[in-house]
């Protein structure tokens, strides 16, 4: 389903945006058109006790003008010093490229969030697409819609708790493989999407063996995933599940492999084991960069567990797997 904003009046593209933000575990606290200056802002939020102030943007065009985002981040910066507020968030109902954004002021505090971002959230958070939905093709009143936006979503903590639980009630091996293909799935769409774009789970058989894996769009406007789409060619990542009691070995490494290309622009690729990988699978991961500069990075149970909590931390999940990296173009010798 592709997404569409302009038919929105702004009050309820505002009442959207802000379902959104409840549904990532953020908590509304005014709209600035109840009474009171607004300096500028559409509506404040709280996550972890730190006040945050969001502009919304409904543009009726396909782009908006450079010039209009410049002002925003501007008027954005001035209300941080006015609210004492410690982060700012621009949402915009159109996609903002990196070219443009690279014309835009330096501004650490401010996050934009355009059309692209939008449309992610709504893949992960169905309760709000659904009410979407509901406002586009059928004739329930406003009040209604704004009363299922804004109804209580889990929090991001609550989130966090279930998909560790789901994660430790798996047991290894084979009779269990769906489950646990499944809660990698979950945990990996909580940790990245977005900026990654919702998977498409697929089956693909070599050899007689049936495998399945998940492919996840990446995304823009984060400097990780910008880094592993342009300088890694690779528009997608490739997950693949293995649900092994023992330590994943060269074949699980080499059956990734054989799906990785770069000049399909799909030289990364992800796998996901119970536990750490064996010294063949390192080898094999180092021979699948030597010979064909396809990067394979490892995630545990540890590491899943790591990127839940670090998600509900408020942390950047991305450095997780930098980190792998770094390590693995550290020691990588000839």
């Amino acid at each position: 389903m592709k997404y569409e904003f302009s038919h929105f009046d702004p009050s309820a593209f505002e009442r959207l945006c802000a379902a959104l933000l409840a549904a990532e575990g953020y908590h509304v606290r005014q709209f600035a058109r109840s009474g009171g200056p607004d300096y500028g802002i559409d509506f404040v939020f709280e996550s972890e006790r730190v006040a945050c102030i969001v502009q919304v943007k409904l543009i009726r065009n396909d782009r908006m003008p450079i010039s209009t985002l410049r002002s925003a981040i501007f008027d954005l910066q001035r209300s941080l010093i006015m609210m004492k507020a410690q982060r700012a968030l621009l949402i915009v109902s159109v996609p903002v490229s990196i070219r443009v954004r690279e014309q835009l002021p330096h501004a650490r505090e401010v996050e934009i969030w355009d059309a692209t971002r939008l449309e992610s959230l709504l893949d992960r958070h169905p309760q709000v697409r659904q009410a979407y939905a509901a406002y586009i093709t059928s004739s329930e009143t406003l009040d209604s819609l704004l009363k299922a936006l804004e109804a209580k979503a889990p929090t991001v903590e609550d989130i966090g708790a279930a998909l560790l639980a789901e994660l430790e009630s798996v047991p290894s091996g084979t009779k269990s493989w769906k489950k646990y293909e499944d809660i990698c799935v979950k945990i990996l769409n909580h940790a990245f999407v977005p900026p990654l774009r919702m998977p498409r789970v697929q089956s693909r058989s070599h050899d007689g063996l049936d495998r399945r894996d998940a492919v996840y769009p990446i995304g823009s406007g984060q400097a990780f995933w910008d880094s592993i789409k342009y300088q890694h060619s690779a528009r997608i990542v490739v997950a693949e599940f293995k649900n092994h009691a023992n330590p994943i070995g060269q074949k699980e490494v080499e059956s990734l492999q054989q799906y990785l290309m770069p000049d399909a622009m799909r030289s990364f690729g992800i796998i996901c084991s119970r536990k750490p990988p064996s010294k063949p699978a390192l080898k094999a991961r180092r021979r699948a960069w030597m010979t064909s500069k396809n990067l394979i990075l490892f995630l545990s149970d540890l590491d899943l567990q790591e990127l839940v909590r670090t998600r509900t931390d408020g942390g950047d999940t991305s450095r997780i797997l930098e980190s792998q990296m770094e390590d693995f173009f550290i020691t990588l010798a000839p």
